[in-house]
């Protein structure tokens, strides 16, 4: 019996007598789509991971809580792996941006930590602005990664200017989204420098269509789903794991700032929670929103300590 597999930049060929070394490299690959790594820093049945996408509202910016530090958590510690390829310790604010607040993250990772003593860590890939199902321009960071890639290699960091009419979340091969492109990335990254093995990534957890939804995008109910679908089927295709997705939430202090419509906002909602009831396209459902206070700004969810514990209690039922 033999196996391949890639390591150093090598293609090597090992005759398989008695056992392969948990050290060795190993390839996944998942419907034509290869993503490469070495050992792993944890046991492989430990340590899970989630890859956070989304919009502002998966980055955090809860003004009317204090960020908070939940690690280490005795001697447990959990991590995030953010976008400017660092890592650090999953505590507030879980992304490069000065503006950012507090986040549902760090709450989950306390109580994923003090209730299954086990640790729990993240990818961020989430950036404000982002849509799923409408075109938007690219995100361009000042304090991202420094990595440039053309936008039909996700193998690099793809910072470009893309066709403006691609959702940030595109998961079409040959025309990703920027945010898209970036989590492949990020993943690739975290595998390469062995923080984790691809079977303690879990899943991909969802926060978007707050920008679907406004008067200016107004996504359609049919084409929201769609696009959540394709996600949800893109991300099996390269990750080989679920989508675990929030709807935005219904939210009359949401609908009353300018700017937001409350059909469209009813269309977007409609469309994610059809999708999330359509079996077996890899859509799960993730915490409910509607009673939560958007009042502040009209844009940003508040209260993201009870997200996070929404998002715990899903999660710990998903992954006992």
């Amino acid at each position: 019996m033999k196996l391949s597999y890639t390591k150093t930049g090598f293609l090597l060929t090992l005759v398989l007598i008695l056992s392969i070394p948990m050290d060795t490299a190993w390839a996944q690959t998942s419907g034509g789509a290869s993503i490469t790594g070495g050992s792993a820093v944890g046991p492989d049945d430990g340590r899970p991971w989630f890859i956070v996408m989304g919009d502002s509202n998966a980055v955090g910016y809860d003004v009317t809580e204090a960020q908070i530090d939940t690690t280490p958590y005795g001697t447990l510690y959990s991590y995030v792996y953010t976008l400017n390829d660092a890592l650090s310790y999953a505590n507030d604010p879980m992304f490069p941006n000065p503006a950012a607040r507090k986040s549902a993250w760090p709450t989950l990772a306390g109580k994923w930590m003090a209730e299954r003593n086990e640790e729990v860590s993240f990818i961020m890939s989430a950036v404000g602005g982002t849509c799923i199902a409408h075109g938007q321009v690219y995100f361009e960071s000042t304090y991202g990664g420094a990595h440039v890639g053309p936008p039909t290699d996700c193998a690099d960091m793809p910072v470009w200017p893309p066709d403006p009419m691609i959702p940030r979340l595109n998961t079409v091969p040959g025309n990703e989204g920027q945010d898209y492109c970036w989590a492949k990335y990020q993943y690739q990254e975290a595998l390469d420098k062995h923080y984790l093995r691809p079977q303690q990534l879990k899943a991909i957890l969802l926060m978007v269509g707050a920008n679907d939804a406004n008067d200016t995008n107004c996504v359609a109910h049919a084409l929201m789903e769609t696009k959540v679908e394709e996600f949800a089927a893109g991300v099996l295709r390269d990750f080989g794991k679920p989508v675990i997705v929030a709807p935005v939430g219904d939210q009359a202090d949401w609908v009353a700032v300018a700017g937001r419509n409350a059909t469209c906002l009813a269309d977007v909602n409609s469309a994610m929670d059809d999708a999330i009831a359509t079996p077996g396209n890899n859509v799960f459902a993730g915490p409910n929103l509607d009673d939560l206070d958007y009042s502040v700004d009209g844009v940003h969810i508040q209260s993201m300590s009870v997200v996070g514990g929404r998002w715990y209690t899903i999660l710990n039922a998903l992954f006992p």
